[in-house]
């Protein structure tokens, strides 16, 4: 058999020591670490102290996802694994006690390389960024061996949270030189546009990662179909994310729920693209929404999770639970969140201005703005917005203008500025827009770096020409003209604003403009003044290529010619009808319909055969019935009066006919009625 191995035998009938350590190499080359463990527990019942054999048990353990009983063993033998630094550090890892692995590794005095890539991806989970990307160049620039692409795309990974984290101390420079050659690369190079927002081009970048992935993964005949889509799941979800910050919402969610179908093992994968659901739906779909949020609560996902991903899932739970009006558990939700974020705050108000309680909601947002001036920006923006809810403009423009940090901002300047225009404070406008403009001129003599200024001196301009300023904005625009000397627009914006109270300087302004461009044409003035100006519209001759030949002009003026279109011109006789009597007078009254006119016999509604309508017990309105009905109640009525004498004979005769006379009446009608259908219909 090939898995039994031809050892020779000691003395006694025992395996030698030199025989079990071949036995465990042998395991361990076929990946049988159960029976190398055993192996490595053999050699130790003969030579406890043999720290090999140790380190060989507990390699065993860590490569069958044994780790806690790695370390319990490796802490039950202090002595032997005092050395077993990495193997520590490893299993405290892989159970995500980070910071216990991070201070075993960071206590050796010599590290290895391998000491170092593990730090380094220690550095990357608890996203201290900057200290493993440090690690990771330096492993790139003296490791030479074949996990150089592994290594780089961590090396990206990494950078594309220090993209995330801190823009402000990405290394770009670093970012450029990595390769894209392999789908992991392409993939992390997609994450650095989106956190970019190159949304596009990482679109673009992910469909080319997922063909490559599957090129790739499908030329390894040991991998399965089931594997391969599990790491295009990744892909997929990411390819989604840029589809939804595009704005393309269906898309996007089409390949979310494609990826959930398929059920991927990886739950942190399954949360992503359940909470990007969750968003897209809002306040829609609320019971589709409270199906995805189960995921997001699977035990183990903490670990998988980054902390901005923590804080979304956990901000969509609390949105879904207001809008479906779980309100205890919102407060519970809410209890888990960061004291000094503005988020708590905000799912309170907004609970209470969905209750209509308005005024609690601005107290709420009130005391938050008091508490932490600072850090309560995006309460101060919400309060504002509840003020322009109710109506309150002013109050909302002073909260605005207490924002010290956006006061200045083009935005908000816009924003104040046509808020006072609405309530007719256009002194507190004026005041804005100078403020704004003095603040960016003064930045501009420090640093530069006012590239709003001429922008804003220009909408300045505008405004002051509205409110009927123009002194003031011919000055500003004096100004924006040094910013700009070549723009056209400024120069006659200039000229508007100088003719209103100074002609001479609008007159030599005008000298600066380009002269008009006509082309090769040349404009009549004298023909454009003597030009009749009567008609407003005109039809357009069609002026064809043959007509301007003088062959032709010469063609068309000749008398065949002209009798030709005489006859085309001439005008048909209208057709009269076939009973036209040019004596009689038409009817003045042929316009309207049949129904309208004087003499148009009015269609009476017939009852006949209205058997079994109106109330119960109520006579029928046929003529049979009636008649019938009467003829029966003055009979009964004739047999039993004791003094009426019976009628005679002829006048029976006479009565029976007035009564039945009717009722032959409508059979003839009812006859002609029923051929005057069957005449109906087309003929041959």
């Amino acid at each position: 058999c090939p898995d039994t191995y031809c050892v020779n035998m000691a003395a006694d009938g025992q395996l030698t020591i030199e025989q079990l350590f071949s036995q465990l190499q042998a395991f361990g080359r076929k990946g049988d670490f159960a029976k190398g463990f055993k192996i490595a527990s053999q050699i130790l019942k003969r030579s406890p102290n043999d720290r090999v054999a140790f380190q060989c048990k507990v390699v065993c353990l860590v490569q069958q996802s044994k780790f806690k009983e790695a370390l319990h063993l490796m802490n039950g033998h202090v002595t032997l694994s005092e050395e077993l630094h990495l193997e520590k550090a490893y299993c405290h890892y892989r159970l995500n006690n980070l910071l216990e692995a991070k201070r075993i590794l960071e206590s050796v005095h010599s590290r290895t390389p391998s000491h170092n890539e593990l730090l380094g991806q220690v550095l990357y989970r608890l996203e201290e960024y900057s200290s493993s990307l440090a690690l990771y160049t330096d492993l790139m620039r003296h490791s030479q061996d074949e996990y150089g692409d592994e290594r780089e795309a961590n090396m990206a990974a990494v950078l594309v949270g220090q993209l995330s984290q801190s823009p402000d101390t990405w290394d770009e420079q670093l970012a450029s030189q990595l390769r894209t050659d392999t789908y992991e690369l392409f993939y992390n190079n997609a994450c650095m546009l989106l956190h970019k927002g190159q949304a596009a081009a990482a679109e673009a970048m992910l469909k080319k990662a997922e063909d490559l992935c599957r090129q790739s993964l499908q030329e390894d005949p040991d991998v399965l179909e089931e594997d391969i889509e599990d790491e295009l799941g990744i892909i997929r979800v990411q390819r989604a994310y840029a589809l939804q910050v595009q704005g393309k919402v269906d898309a996007a969610g089409k390949l979310y729920a494609h990826v959930l179908k398929l059920k991927p093992d990886d739950i942190s994968l399954a949360a992503v693209a359940s909470n990007n659901i969750i968003s897209i739906n809002k306040d829609r779909d609320l019971f589709d929404s409270a199906k995805k949020a189960k995921a997001l609560v699977v035990d183990g996902l903490d670990h998988k999770l980054t902390k901005l991903q923590k804080q979304c899932m956990l901000l969509n739970r609390c949105l879904l639970l207001l809008y479906t009006n779980q309100i205890d558990q919102l407060r519970g939700l809410i209890g888990k969140m960061k004291p000094s974020s503005d988020l708590p705050c905000l799912l309170h108000a907004a609970q209470k201005y969905r209750d209509r309680r308005i005024q609690d909601a601005i107290r709420l947002l009130q005391d938050r703005v008091v508490q932490h001036p600072d850090s309560s920006l995006t309460a101060q923006l919400t309060l504002a917005q509840i003020h322009l809810s109710q109506g309150h403009i002013e109050e909302a423009c002073g909260v605005l203008q207490s924002l010290s940090t956006l006061q200045h901002f083009p935005g908000m300047v816009s924003s104040l500025t046509a808020l006072y225009q609405r309530v007719d404070r256009t002194a507190k406008a004026k005041e804005v827009l100078d403020a704004a403009v003095a603040v960016w001129r003064q930045r501009k003599v420090q640093d530069e770096s006012a590239k709003c200024l001429p922008e804003l001196l220009q909408q300045y301009a505008s405004f002051l020409m509205r409110h009927c300023s123009p002194e003031e904005a011919a000055s500003v625009l004096e100004d924006l003209r040094q910013e700009k000397p070549s723009d056209i627009y400024v120069l006659a914006q200039l000229i508007n604003a100088y003719s209103q109270f100074d002609a001479r300087r609008a007159e030599q302004l005008s000298l600066s403009l380009p002269a008009l461009d006509t082309g090769d044409s040349v404009v009549d003035v004298d023909a454009m003044e003597d030009a009749p100006s009567g008609f407003r519209y005109a039809r357009r001759a069609v002026v064809t290529a043959a007509s301007k030949h003088p062959s032709a002009q010469s063609a068309q003026s000749s008398p065949a010619v002209k009798e030709k279109e005489r006859k085309k011109k001439k005008k048909k006789k209208g057709k009269l009808p076939k009973n036209y009597n040019p004596e009689v007078d038409p009817d003045p009254e042929r316009w309207l319909p049949v129904r309208e006119r004087s003499y148009a016999r009015k269609k009476y509604k017939k009852t006949a055969g209205a058997v079994g309508k109106g109330t119960q017990g109520a006579a029928p309105d046929s003529p049979h019935a009636s008649t019938e009905g009467l003829g029966r109640a003055e009979a009964s009525r004739v047999s039993s009066s004791p003094s009426a004498s019976s009628p005679k004979p002829q006048q029976q005769h006479h009565q029976q006919q007035q009564v039945q006379q009717p009722a032959g009446k409508a059979a003839q009608q009812a006859k002609k009625k029923q051929q005057g259908k069957k005449k109906k219909g087309k003929g041959w």
